[in-house]
């Protein structure tokens, strides 16, 4: 895990340099503090999923950019934010079609996976998949999200507040609130989950 770590570290940090944005600019741009993009670039932190995305956002990559699963940093050129702005026109133009035996995941921690459904646009879409008494850390970054529950049982935590979810229930709340997913049935939970970038987050109470 240290090893992987230490290569991630070593991705984001030849990514960001070729861009020429330095720590605080990169931290602007992803909500991310310049403090913990520097310990992950260094290998001393493994990025949460949230933390991942902001990261891709900022430097207009996919996450598997970042995370090498198959794709080099090199081969995925960076480019502007604007670039990923834009992005949803070409999909429209150059529709992506993916089986779902043909789906990987995204990433896969403490019995937690994330696919993602869609090329990466102004709104991500995912699956996340919850073994039983898995649960997600805590986590907290820019955007507002939505979570349907699709099978199983959920108990989402938004700060001080807990939100119990039965099959077909969804919960929207701002992702710069700390939250954390767990499952508390007895089979798998599956929840579709839409995180959109934006700078709206804070007007968004759990609803």
């Amino acid at each position: 895990m240290h090893h992987l770590t230490n290569e991630l570290g070593k991705r984001l940090h030849s990514i960001r340099t070729a861009q020429g944005l330095c720590l605080r600019a990169l931290s602007r741009r992803a909500g991310v503090s310049s403090a913990m993009i520097c310990m992950i670039e260094n290998g001393k932190v493994n990025p949460s999923t949230g933390v991942l995305l902001a990261l891709a956002r900022g430097l207009g990559v996919t996450p598997l950019a970042i995370l090498g699963d198959e794709c080099s940093a090199t081969s995925i050129a960076p480019g502007p934010l604007q670039q990923l702005e834009n992005s949803s026109s070409s999909v429209d133009k150059n529709p992506t079609f993916v089986g779902s035996a043909d789906r990987r995941p995204l990433h896969r921690s403490g019995g937690v996976s994330w696919f993602n459904l869609t090329p990466q646009a102004q709104t991500e879409i995912m699956e996340i998949s919850l073994e039983v008494e898995s649960a997600t850390a805590g986590d907290s970054h820019p955007g507002v999200e939505t979570c349907i529950l699709m099978s199983g049982s959920v108990l989402i935590e938004v700060e001080d507040q807990k939100y119990a979810l039965t099959v077909g229930d969804s919960l929207t709340f701002s992702s710069t609130s700390e939250h954390r997913l767990v499952n508390v049935g007895e089979t798998v939970a599956r929840i579709l989950w839409l995180h959109e970038f934006n700078n709206r987050g804070a007007e968004y109470d759990a609803i």
